[in-house]
Protein backbone atom coordinates (compact mmCIF):
# COMPACT_ATOMS: atom_id res chain seq x y z
CA UNK A 1 0.00 0.00 0.00
CA UNK A 2 1.01 3.26 -1.02
CA UNK A 3 0.94 6.18 1.60
CA UNK A 4 0.17 9.36 -0.39
CA UNK A 5 0.27 12.73 1.57
CA UNK A 6 -3.23 14.41 0.79
CA UNK A 7 -4.24 18.19 1.17
CA UNK A 8 -7.37 19.58 2.24
CA UNK A 9 -9.23 22.18 0.35
CA UNK A 10 -12.47 23.53 2.40
CA UNK A 11 -15.42 23.17 0.14
CA UNK A 12 -17.85 24.60 2.21
CA UNK A 13 -18.86 28.24 1.17
CA UNK A 14 -19.19 28.97 -2.34
CA UNK A 15 -16.56 32.14 -1.73
CA UNK A 16 -14.08 29.68 -1.15
CA UNK A 17 -13.98 27.34 -4.63
CA UNK A 18 -11.94 30.02 -6.56
CA UNK A 19 -9.06 29.74 -4.06
CA UNK A 20 -9.19 25.66 -3.87
CA UNK A 21 -9.41 25.79 -7.57
CA UNK A 22 -6.43 28.21 -7.86
CA UNK A 23 -4.19 25.82 -4.99
CA UNK A 24 -5.11 22.56 -6.61
CA UNK A 25 -4.67 24.10 -9.93
CA UNK A 26 -0.64 25.06 -8.54
CA UNK A 27 -0.09 21.81 -6.97
CA UNK A 28 -0.85 20.08 -10.10
CA UNK A 29 1.02 22.16 -11.93
CA UNK A 30 4.07 21.25 -9.59
CA UNK A 31 3.64 17.99 -9.97
CA UNK A 32 4.15 18.28 -13.96
CA UNK A 33 1.08 18.31 -15.21
CA UNK A 34 0.91 20.72 -18.40
CA UNK A 35 -1.24 23.20 -19.60
CA UNK A 36 -4.17 20.85 -21.48
CA UNK A 37 -4.44 18.62 -18.28
CA UNK A 38 -4.45 22.08 -15.94
CA UNK A 39 -7.63 23.20 -17.81
CA UNK A 40 -9.14 19.91 -17.39
CA UNK A 41 -8.22 19.76 -14.00
CA UNK A 42 -9.98 23.03 -13.09
CA UNK A 43 -13.12 21.89 -14.85
CA UNK A 44 -13.43 18.69 -12.79
CA UNK A 45 -12.82 20.89 -9.82
CA UNK A 46 -14.75 23.59 -10.41
CA UNK A 47 -17.74 20.86 -10.84
CA UNK A 48 -16.72 18.75 -7.51
CA UNK A 49 -16.73 21.88 -5.47
CA UNK A 50 -19.65 22.91 -6.99
CA UNK A 51 -21.22 20.07 -6.30
CA UNK A 52 -20.37 19.69 -3.05
CA UNK A 53 -21.62 22.81 -1.70
CA UNK A 54 -24.56 23.10 -3.94
CA UNK A 55 -25.71 19.29 -2.97
CA UNK A 56 -24.07 18.70 0.29
CA UNK A 57 -23.98 22.01 2.21
CA UNK A 58 -20.29 21.77 3.42
CA UNK A 59 -17.69 19.21 2.63
CA UNK A 60 -14.15 19.32 1.74
CA UNK A 61 -11.47 18.18 -1.55
CA UNK A 62 -8.56 16.12 -0.25
CA UNK A 63 -5.87 16.86 -3.22
CA UNK A 64 -2.73 14.27 -3.34
CA UNK A 65 -0.47 13.70 -6.49
CA UNK A 66 0.27 10.06 -7.08
CA UNK A 67 3.68 8.25 -8.79
CA UNK A 68 2.28 5.38 -10.73
CA UNK A 69 3.22 2.87 -13.80
CA UNK A 70 1.59 5.27 -16.27
CA UNK A 71 3.29 8.39 -15.07
CA UNK A 72 2.10 11.48 -12.22
CA UNK A 73 -1.70 10.70 -11.09
CA UNK A 74 -3.74 13.59 -9.48
CA UNK A 75 -6.27 12.40 -7.28
CA UNK A 76 -9.52 14.27 -5.63
CA UNK A 77 -11.57 12.83 -3.14
CA UNK A 78 -14.58 14.94 -2.26
CA UNK A 79 -15.91 14.09 1.28
CA UNK A 80 -19.32 15.62 2.59
CA UNK A 81 -21.20 15.87 4.86
CA UNK A 82 -24.76 16.29 3.46
CA UNK A 83 -28.30 14.30 4.23
CA UNK A 84 -27.93 11.25 1.68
Amino acid sequence: MVSTPYTSFNASDRSYLAILKKDIHKLASQGGFEAPQLAEIDIIVSELGSNLVKHAKAGEILAGILQTEIGMTLELIGLDSGPG
